[in-house]
């Protein structure tokens, strides 16, 4: 039972950290971690554009995650009441994070718009 808290709480940890670094412009552009499309990964400065934009949401993302799986590993509920912990949980930092995609990947459009007007 303890896993089932352990691993929404590491991942809203790694998700905030991701948020934190994207809300600074200390998130690199690579091929694991942040928003991932063409055209966020087309350059550096749609990428940081993107992640700007949608830092807020990865943030709410992971501070969801991380509340779900602590919140498992302080009740230690049952097996049902895990599995609506789990699943309200996870519905609501999922829905956050494609909120956070397609936030970003408008601010990235916004900035390829912007080049094509010059």
């Amino acid at each position: 039972m303890v896993l089932v808290g352990v691993i929404p709480t590491l991942g809203g940890i790694l998700i905030l950290w991701v948020g934190a670094l994207a809300a600074t412009d200390r998130l690199p552009r690579n091929g694991w971690a942040g928003i991932r499309t063409m055209t966020t990964l087309r350059d550096d400065e749609t990428w940081y554009a993107a992640h700007r934009t949608g830092s807020r949401w990865l943030l709410a993302s992971g501070g969801l995650a991380l509340a779900t799986g602590l919140l498992v590993l302080v009740l230690r509920p049952d097996d049902t009441e895990v599995v609506t912990i789990l699943l309200i949980g996870g519905l609501a930092c999922g829905g956050c994070a494609i909120v956070a995609g397609i936030t970003g990947q408008r601010a990235a459009r916004r900035v390829l718009a912007a080049r094509s007007d010059r």
